[in-house]
């Protein structure tokens, strides 16, 4: 119906959300579908006149599609999830550019995103390659998942109708409550004002506590709710004393239930832009934690369970071709080679599974000790140089002789290095250059690793140490690889202070 159309599409430009860059609180909800269903692709994308937005995206380089030819459009039709589980049996999709394309998308699941005024006004997808059977418990999963992102779009509303201060007091007040996230102004001068139900919900507090009370006159109350009530009050305070800037920390919280808290803190101006204080939105992450521990659990068991049997697949394959069983044909020769190759491949590929599962757990030990920078790059150099050789590749080090050492974990250095020459050489074309730099610089060294490769669009960039994200160059697609090793590299790098590295 048009009328209802122009109010959806008023409803979604009112949210202006649409060419903005992408959002950690979108990548969080598309990371967490793909974990959960175990498949390669999702997406979350919103619907105008003409095309299919893509906010946040995994395991996909698509931007936008037509409207008329996307699987959003299909989506928004209905409050109920669109399922189809072999696109080979759907007539609908014979033709669908993303059926028959590069993607060769044969199953998917999709839910319609709503509006806090509940206008359908994008959708949810998980993606596959293979046809996939989706059960109750997926579906229901989707749906949840889509709820979480129904309230991020029910907080930029609500941030919006704060700081631009266009709407009456109890429009704002039921966008409020609306939401899930217990939300809280605090004042230039610590005095609390807006706050929703959610809030005094969480934390079991009444609005007699909070209107226009000095937040110092929750002493009491902090102490009784945090487990680390200290740290809480020093987060807070810290957001404040950087008024330009959005901060996000996490809490836990004991009473007057368990719960982890992801507290997000964002300045807000009036028409003028005099600063009127913080908005404080406390967000319940719990089951998103005990999800992403159950998965790092699951990705650990499973990649355990691996590791024996390829190890003794690996030593037999090796034996037969040394030739300790007997002589082999050259023939049986060449399929024992496939499997050794595919063997390793899947070695390294469990070896960065637990890796990744181990920093994620941070359960990562760091043994910190002087180290010898220059001699742990030259010995990577080495390694690779042989592989390097093979695509005639030259490998240049540019290292002084007097590069200082460092402390740092030297196990962990080589695994960064060689990850990182790893990439270089696999996305340099043939005859390429890849350049080591090394320089001291006040009290650290900083190490640069460039290449003369392929390259890559702003977007893949953005994308670049993200789990599992492949950059899609045509000329690099038979280029083997987990998509992990830039993803160890910043995630050690990011647990460095842990070991005092």
């Amino acid at each position: 119906m048009p009328s209802l159309e122009a109010k959806r599409l008023e409803a979604l430009y009112a949210l202006e959300i649409l060419d903005t860059p992408r959002e950690e609180r979108f990548d969080r909800i598309t990371r967490t579908a793909v974990r959960l269903f175990r498949m390669p692709k999702s997406l979350l994308a919103f619907v105008d006149e003409t095309r299919a937005w893509v906010k946040s995206d995994v395991g996909t380089s698509i931007d936008w599609v037509p409207r008329e030819s996307s699987f959003s459009e299909l989506t928004i039709e209905s409050d109920e999830a669109l399922v189809v589980p072999d696109v080979r049996k759907d007539s609908r999709f014979a033709d669908h550019s993303l059926v028959v394309g590069p993607d060769r998308i044969q199953s998917l699941a999709a839910h319609p995103l709503r509006t806090p005024d509940g206008y359908r006004v994008g959708a949810l997808l998980v993606m596959d390659s293979e046809p996939h059977a989706f059960s109750e418990e997926e579906l229901q999963a989707l749906t949840d998942l889509c709820r979480l992102a129904e309230e991020e779009l029910a907080d930029i509303e609500l941030t919006r109708l704060l700081k631009l201060n266009i709407e009456s007091q109890a429009r704002v007040r039921a966008v409020m409550d609306a939401t899930s996230e217990g939300i809280l102004l605090i004042g230039r001068d610590g005095v609390m004002g807006y706050h929703n139900r959610r809030f005094l919900d969480l934390f079991g507090l009444e609005a007699e506590q909070i209107d226009g009370q000095p937040l110092v006159s929750l002493e009491g109350p902090v102490n009784r709710i945090f487990d680390a009530p200290d740290e809480f009050r020093r987060s807070i305070l810290q957001a404040a004393r950087r008024p330009g800037e959005d901060t996000r920390f996490l809490t836990k919280q004991h009473y007057p239930e368990v719960r982890d808290l992801e507290v997000s803190a964002a300045p807000v101006t009036d028409r003028e832009g005099h600063d009127l204080g913080r908005l404080h939105a406390f967000r319940d992450v719990t089951r998103e934690r005990e999800l992403d521990r159950m998965k790092d659990e699951f990705v650990s068991l499973v990649s355990h369970e691996l590791r024996t049997p390829l190890t003794s697949i690996k030593g037999y394959v090796d034996l037969l071709i040394d030739g300790d069983a007997g002589e082999v044909t050259e023939e049986q020769k060449e399929f024992l080679e496939i499997v050794k190759n595919n063997s390793d491949r899947l070695v390294l590929l469990v070896n960065d599974l637990l890796d990744v599962s181990r920093i994620e757990a941070g359960r990562i030990n760091l043994r910190v000790q002087p180290v010898d920078l220059a001699g742990c790059i030259d010995e990577v150099a080495t390694s690779l140089r042989p592989l390097m050789e093979q695509k005639r590749q030259s490998l240049k080090l540019e290292v002084p002789a007097d590069l200082p050492q460092v402390r740092a974990d030297r196990d962990r250095v080589v695994q960064i290095m060689t990850n990182l020459l790893s990439n270089a050489h696999k996305y340099t074309l043939e005859g390429g250059a890849v350049t080591v730099r090394a320089q001291a610089s006040e009290d650290e060294v900083q190490v640069e690793v460039g290449d003369t490769g392929v390259g890559m669009t702003a977007d893949e960039r953005d994308k670049l140490f993200t789990k599992f994200f492949r950059a899609q160059n045509p000329a690099t697609q038979n280029v083997s690889g987990t998509g992990l090793g830039l993803n160890i590299v910043k995630s050690l790098w990011r647990s460095r202070a842990a070991g005092s590295g």
